[in-house]
Protein backbone atom coordinates (compact mmCIF):
# COMPACT_ATOMS: atom_id res chain seq x y z
CA UNK A 1 0.00 0.00 0.00
CA UNK A 2 3.03 2.69 0.73
CA UNK A 3 3.95 2.08 -2.87
CA UNK A 4 0.65 2.80 -4.33
CA UNK A 5 0.56 5.64 -1.89
CA UNK A 6 3.80 7.38 -3.13
CA UNK A 7 4.50 5.65 -7.04
CA UNK A 8 0.50 5.55 -8.16
CA UNK A 9 -0.84 2.27 -9.47
CA UNK A 10 1.73 1.25 -12.34
CA UNK A 11 -0.66 -1.74 -13.96
CA UNK A 12 -4.79 -1.18 -14.70
CA UNK A 13 -7.08 -3.20 -12.96
CA UNK A 14 -8.68 -5.84 -15.40
CA UNK A 15 -12.87 -5.75 -15.72
CA UNK A 16 -15.38 -6.85 -17.82
CA UNK A 17 -18.42 -5.38 -18.88
CA UNK A 18 -21.52 -6.93 -17.21
CA UNK A 19 -24.82 -5.07 -18.21
CA UNK A 20 -24.63 -1.88 -17.46
CA UNK A 21 -21.41 -1.87 -14.90
CA UNK A 22 -18.08 -4.30 -15.10
CA UNK A 23 -16.93 -7.21 -12.95
CA UNK A 24 -12.89 -6.79 -11.37
CA UNK A 25 -11.72 -9.94 -12.87
CA UNK A 26 -7.70 -8.81 -11.82
CA UNK A 27 -6.09 -6.10 -9.77
CA UNK A 28 -8.35 -7.08 -6.29
CA UNK A 29 -5.81 -6.45 -4.07
CA UNK A 30 -4.74 -3.21 -5.69
CA UNK A 31 -8.81 -2.38 -5.78
CA UNK A 32 -8.09 -2.71 -2.12
CA UNK A 33 -5.46 -0.92 -1.44
CA UNK A 34 -6.55 2.41 -3.55
CA UNK A 35 -10.11 2.27 -1.22
CA UNK A 36 -8.35 1.96 1.86
CA UNK A 37 -5.95 5.08 0.76
CA UNK A 38 -9.33 7.40 0.17
CA UNK A 39 -9.33 6.40 -3.54
CA UNK A 40 -12.74 5.90 -5.35
CA UNK A 41 -11.52 5.98 -8.82
CA UNK A 42 -8.60 3.33 -10.53
CA UNK A 43 -7.48 2.84 -14.33
CA UNK A 44 -9.02 -0.06 -15.96
CA UNK A 45 -8.20 -2.61 -18.97
CA UNK A 46 -11.83 -3.44 -20.18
Amino acid sequence: MTSIDANGRRVPLLVVADGAGFVLINGYQRWTALTRLGRDTAQIEA
